[in-house]
């Protein structure tokens, strides 16, 4: 992960664009809902993949918890994308 270390500054804003868009899909159309939970799961695992591969090393990721955090308390929250 030490190499992955400095593509942190570019990855976290492409994924907090990626759920802005997804935020922002049809909730109604049903091919984009698919595709947006496909996104939204897809973000989920970079998400949780950056902090499991940082977990020895909580000060790199620091800078960058809270948009990650945010996006996957969205995901929680979001009904459609768990399909409960």
């Amino acid at each position: 992960m030490e190499d992955f270390e400095k593509y942190l500054p570019y990855v976290i804003p492409m994924l907090q664009g990626a759920a802005v868009h997804c935020a922002r899909l049809d909730h109604e159309d049903e091919d984009l809902v698919d595709l947006r939970n496909l996104l939204s799961r897809g973000i989920f695992k970079a998400c949780t993949g950056i902090l499991q591969g940082f977990k020895n090393k909580a000060e790199v990721v620091m800078p960058f918890a809270h948009p990650l955090l945010q996006f996957i308390e969205a995901v929680f929250k979001d009904k459609q994308i768990w399909g409960q």
